[in-house]
């Protein structure tokens, strides 16, 4: 899956969830170069 395709997964998974009284927002966030997981908490 491309960063295209999984961002127009999530904009129609946030219209699918979307209510009257509250708004529901997903975000991806990409860490490269994170070879271990501390590297990965300083990023």
């Amino acid at each position: 899956m491309t960063l295209e395709e999984f961002e127009t997964t999530l904009y129609k998974l946030e219209n699918v969830m979307y209510g009257h009284n509250y708004e529901v927002i997903f975000g991806i966030d990409i860490f490269e170069n994170c070879s271990d997981i501390e590297e990965f908490k300083i990023r």
